[in-house]
């Protein structure tokens, strides 16, 4: 249903995952049949990709035989190890021309021209490659070592990666004006190893770490899924065919209405996605505009009475807090209790140098406020208005106390300039009479 913002294409997943410790047929048979077993649909899956891991191959075709005529391989890894030859070879220095010839490559115009592997059936591979055959024994493999490497392949290449099974497998065009289809690669699923292994900070971590760390990630895609679906998040956005279930006043509603609504999303099938009309298919129940109503601060107090949690209202005899007003202090308290009470704070993808991220719900504006944390010097830096003036707000303090690092930030603030810290009694514009 999403796609990057950037780039335009679809994120890949975490699926069933396996932690297993052989790479043999038996885990991956035994892996597949589990699968096949809850969801028995998936044996008539038609098309599969993999990096090459033989043991996987093979159990792909015994538990997944309609899908072994169109199973592809990864053209990274092929083309990794071809240069790996060239390199054996001694041919390092004419790498390019050899893989354009094998694999294609896009030009300078942004015109794909078509490799050995684009060949459309088994003949006519066997006859570019004969062709190539001469062209490189004129360039210097005069002992056929590159023609013989491609030729101990040719049959897997015949099977799982030429034009005409990447188009039985319904791989799209390479480019927009070309009819030969992109090649595959399995880069999404290494991207989803590498986040996972950064999740992990690139340590052993065992069998229990490793639950967590999945458990983690997959927290991090839910959330980035209900971002798009609220119409907020940075990087990703639901696809134009599904717009129609973006639901921008999302935000604004308690967290078991939301909840509900985006599992009956990710739990539908894209027959069901296609046919259904809009959120009310999935649950969501629109509300007019005369009850969509901000949140007052009147409001929060009762909340607050009714939840009987008063961790963050213990702050307001907080000496780092001095420079706050108590009135205003104690309103700011209150409205970061609300948002944790209502579970309005989520945590987004990190920044691009691993500081984590959150969006916090806002009832005055359309969309969350972004905040982000460093864990290494205590600082929670908010988006908001207050947050500009005073360095210190709601939305911060919330997120610092949802992720046990309330006390830092309060060391963090109170070492702060006292000119980066505005008295809140001379602050005339701040929101301290409406919601969060």
């Amino acid at each position: 249903m999403l796609k990057r913002k950037r780039t335009g294409k679809n994120p890949l997943r975490l699926g069933p995952v396996l932690i297993h410790y052989r790479k043999d047929h038996n885990t991956y048979s035994g892996f597949l049949q589990a699968l096949i077993d809850l969801k028995p649909g998936l044996q008539g899956v038609l098309s599969t990709g993999t990096d090459g891991e033989q043991a996987l191959v093979n159990a792909i075709e015994d538990k997944l035989p309609n899908a072994h005529n169109r199973s592809l391989r990864c053209f990274r890894h092929l083309q990794d190890n071809f240069k790996r030859a060239l390199t054996s070879y001694g041919m390092a220095g004419m790498q390019r021309e050899f893989t354009d010839e094998v694999f294609g490559k896009v030009d300078s115009d942004g015109v794909y021209q078509p490799g050995l592997l684009d060949a459309e059936s088994s003949t006519d591979f066997d006859v570019k490659l004969e062709s190539l055959r001469e062209e490189w024994k004129d360039r210097g493999d005069g002992t056929e070592r590159v023609f013989k490497w491609i030729e101990s392949r040719a049959d897997m290449m015949k099977t799982k990666m030429i034009a005409s099974v990447r188009r039985a497998a319904r791989l799209p065009p390479i480019t927009k004006d070309s009819e030969i289809p992109s090649h595959f690669l399995t880069n999404d699923a290494e991207s989803n190893n590498n986040r996972l292994k950064s999740v992990k900070k690139h340590t052993q971590s065992g069998f229990n770490g490793t639950i967590e760390a999945v458990r983690r990630l997959a927290d991090t895609e839910n959330e980035e899924f209900s971002q798009a679906i609220a119409g907020v998040s940075a990087d990703y956005e639901v696809r134009e065919e599904f717009q129609k279930y973006v639901v921008t006043d999302s935000l604004s509603r308690p967290q078991d209405e939301r909840t509900h609504y985006i599992q009956k999303l990710r739990q539908a099938s894209m027959e069901q996605l296609h046919a259904a009309e809009g959120p009310e298919s999935f649950g969501w129940i629109a509300k007019t505009v005369s009850e969509q109503s901000t949140l007052t601060l009147h409001e929060s107090d009762a909340e607050l009475m009714d939840s009987g949690v008063e961790s963050l209202s213990l702050l307001n005899e907080d000496p780092r807090l001095e420079t706050i007003s108590s009135g205003i202090r104690e309103a700011m308290l209150n409205k970061a209790q609300l948002l944790l009470d209502k579970k309005s704070v989520w945590r987004g993808p990190p920044t691009s140098d691993g500081k984590p991220t959150f969006s916090v719900a806002s009832f005055s504006q359309g969309r969350p406020n972004y905040v982000v944390m460093d864990r290494n010097t205590g600082s929670v830096e908010c988006e908001c208005e207050n947050w500009k003036s005073l360095k210190i707000c709601s939305h911060a303090l919330a997120v610092a106390e949802r992720e046990d690092t309330l006390q830092e930030y309060l060391e963090f603030y109170s070492k702060q300039p006292v000119s980066k810290k505005r008295n809140f009694t001379k602050v005339s514009n701040l929101d301290v009479n409406v919601g969060p």
